[in-house]
């Protein structure tokens, strides 16, 4: 199922989402740090000193999307490189980005590693443009493992965690066995899920190569 069939000519709309966004300068990149250099220092000592078995970090604003029409790390790719590398070299064990603003749910990452949820009283579905929304969300699928990982209702995020018996040698915490972020529709009920990774080093790598990608057709 394609979320572009969700209104008329979507594929049509999507397309012109696409050639808009260039034409107009929509999503452009900017200069400066989404981070100040006491704030990075500070993020790095807490990563490369880390023995904890589960790792979240939360951002306003999404980490991980390739759409431009929404404010995202995606506008400072310096600032995204640096993290995503920082990420990569110190290795956190069961990575996960929580991330929302953007009035829609959505699991990202190759394999998945963000999961935004936003929001529990305004999404894109109840909106003026809502009617669009499915088609501007399919037009820029690269950051999610499946096309369909989008939820445009009313939601909010959950964070399951099953610990084991053993603990961990240096830690002493005990292990994880499972992780799962979930977004959940006004009941309650799951409409997206992922299960997290004890490494992220394969869905880092990759959003590294897509930010070169992006970068590339900007630069075409």
């Amino acid at each position: 199922w394609n979320v572009a069939n969700a209104v008329p000519f979507g594929a049509l709309v999507a397309a012109a989402v696409r050639g808009f966004t260039v034409a107009l300068g929509v999503g452009r990149r900017y200069e400066g740090d989404v981070l100040g250099v006491e704030q990075w220092a500070w993020l790095e000592d807490q990563l490369r000193d880390s023995e904890a078995g589960v790792t979240i970090i939360v951002s306003s604003i999404q980490v991980l999307t390739s759409n431009p029409l929404v404010e995202s790390w995606l506008h400072f790719p310096e600032s995204q490189r640096r993290l995503l590398r920082l990420l990569l070299d110190t290795r956190p064990s069961h990575l996960l980005l929580l991330s929302g603003d953007v009035h829609h749910a959505e699991v990202a990452g190759r394999p998945a590693l963000e999961l935004t949820s936003s929001g529990m009283t305004h999404s894109c579905a109840t909106s003026w443009w809502g009617a669009l929304c499915p088609s501007i969300l399919a037009a820029f699928p690269a950051h999610r493992a499946r096309a369909g990982d989008v939820f445009t209702g009313y939601n909010f995020g959950t964070v399951e965690i099953a610990w084991g018996e053993e603990r961990g040698a240096r830690s002493g915490s005990p292990a994880v066995v499972r992780m799962v972020a979930s977004a959940r529709d006004v009941n309650g009920s799951k409409v997206l899920e992922a299960e997290v990774a004890r490494d992220s080093s394969e869905a880092l790598r990759y959003a590294l190569r897509l930010m070169d990608e992006l970068g590339a057709e900007r630069s075409a």
